[in-house]
């Protein structure tokens, strides 16, 4: 199983967040760390990923971002 961590770069509260990549390595199934997760939420990585599901799907009626 591929696990999702913490990498240190930069200035703290610096780090930024590439949606992309992450949405990619949780649609192969990664499972983020307990840490990575609750940045994930803060982030609203999710529910990016749950918009990009219905954009796929064509599904106009639900896309929250």
């Amino acid at each position: 199983m591929i696990r999702i961590r913490l990498k240190r770069c930069g200035i703290k509260q610096q780090t930024r967040i590439i949606y992309g990549a992450i949405v990619n390595f949780l649609e192969l199934g990664a499972q983020p760390i307990e840490t990575v997760h609750g940045i994930f939420l803060k982030a609203k990585i999710y529910r990016f990923k749950r918009a990009l599901e219905f954009k796929k799907r064509g599904d106009k009626s639900c896309i929250y971002v």
